[in-house]
């Protein structure tokens, strides 16, 4: 195990505080004001300051990671309520942006398959039972299935 002054030491440069004064020699002790200044100044963002940053964000600026949307694609931006308007969109818009659209849009387009599958599925359902019961109603009978083959490979 190493001394505890190399083990102070060692644990300040991996980033944390030393509450030993042994820990360097000659360092200076930090006063009470500078360390209200340190929490006095938060790192972390206020809701406002968030909603702003979000919104330029968004807004883009034709960076590295930026791209212009296609014609579709500006109106799949407004369709998934990224932007509110076609005319709010930005000639670039960041690919984090973009990403989110499609992420939005793949739930709507699984979600309009899974609708829309199903109701076909239902729709053919009840065709199948109501051709059923009218035949039954006629009187008309449905071989089976075997005896159609053997009858095809007789002829």
């Amino acid at each position: 195990m190493l001394p505890s002054r190399v083990a102070l030491r060692a644990g300040k440069f991996r980033g944390m505080r030393a509450f030993s004064s042994s820990a360097t020699p000659g360092e200076k002790k930090e006063t009470k004001s500078e360390v209200q200044n340190e929490y006095s100044n938060p790192t972390h963002a206020s809701k406002e300051q968030f909603e702003k940053d979000k919104i330029e964000y968004r807004k883009g600026g034709g960076g590295v990671d930026s791209q212009a949307p296609t014609p579709w694609q500006r109106r799949f931006l407004v369709w998934t309520r990224i932007y509110k308007k076609e005319d709010e969109i930005p000639r670039f818009v960041p690919l984090d942006t973009m990403m989110r659209m499609n992420d939005r849009l793949r739930g709507v387009v699984i979600a309009c398959l899974t609708i829309g599958l199903y109701s076909i599925y239902r729709y053919s359902h009840r065709k199948t039972w109501e051709k059923i019961y009218r035949d039954r109603e006629e009187g008309v009978v449905v071989p089976k299935m075997d005896e159609l083959s053997v009858k095809a490979q007789a002829n």
